[in-house]
């Protein structure tokens, strides 16, 4: 979605049940500066914002927004900002962010609905990524109980011809 809207960086976080971020993938930042940035956000400030208010914000210029809580050592400097949730049937699933909106001082409304429509489907790939998954779980489940009712199975039959041999 990054170059779709021109944006200079974006990220997608990806929050586990309780609504914390547990993945943060960047694009447009270079490995060695994510490496330099240090751990994952939070979600304090403006990520923390979309995380509690479930909705989009975009903002003119981050620096000067009350909701800012900082950037950590060696962050690139970032400016306007988009950033919009990703939901399921209700379930949020993580948010969009993006930055430094190339050509332009801010993201425009347009942007946003873009970005929102992006979300929509992706939140659909990663429900149907997280329900393969499930479903992979499940029949290796299903293939162990199947394998432990055959084992079962069979010790009964070896022991019933091991009973009627020492009767014999």
């Amino acid at each position: 979605v990054r170059p779709l809207v021109g944006a200079e960086y974006a990220a997608l976080g990806i929050n586990d049940p309780q609504g914390r971020i547990e993945r943060f993938v960047t694009s447009g930042m270079d490995d060695e500066t994510r490496r330099r940035i240090g751990p994952l956000p939070e979600g304090y400030g403006l990520l923390g914002l979309i995380i509690r208010e479930n909705r989009s914000f975009r903002i003119a210029d981050i620096n000067v927004d009350p909701h800012r809580h900082g950037f950590p050592p060696n962050h690139p400097p970032m400016s306007s900002f988009l950033g919009v949730p990703i939901a399921v049937q209700g379930v949020s699933l993580g948010r969009l962010y993006l930055t430094n909106k190339l050509g332009a001082a801010e993201f425009s409304p347009a942007d946003q609905a873009l970005v929102e429509t992006f979300a929509l489907h992706a939140g659909i790939a990663m429900d149907n990524a997280r329900l393969h998954e499930q479903l992979q779980r499940l029949a290796v489940v299903d293939e162990r109980e199947r394998i432990s009712k055959d084992l079962h199975d069979g010790i009964i039959q070896n022991l019933y011809a091991v009973g009627l041999s020492l009767e014999d």
